[in-house]
């Protein structure tokens, strides 16, 4: 591949879709490994909470917290 051989680079367009698939783009760009990145499912879901009113925000958290709560209880 010639991103590989260093003879070509993935541009914006390219980054996006190797995201989307799942790779650690920051690696891809640097090298370096991105420890704090979020899974896409978890990046959907943020995007998803992002998209509601406050009220909407706190009961889904509240919910949320509740729920792990009683999993963490019952592992």
């Amino acid at each position: 591949m010639a991103y590989e051989a260093g003879r070509s680079f993935p541009n914006a367009e390219a980054l996006n879709l190797l995201h989307a698939v799942g790779f650690d783009v920051l690696y891809v760009v640097t090298g370096v490994r991105n420890g704090a990145a979020l899974s896409n499912e978890d990046s959907s879901l943020l995007a998803d909470l992002n998209q509601v009113d406050e009220k909407g925000r706190t009961l889904a958290v509240t919910t949320m917290r509740s729920l792990l709560d009683t999993y963490k209880r019952l592992s």
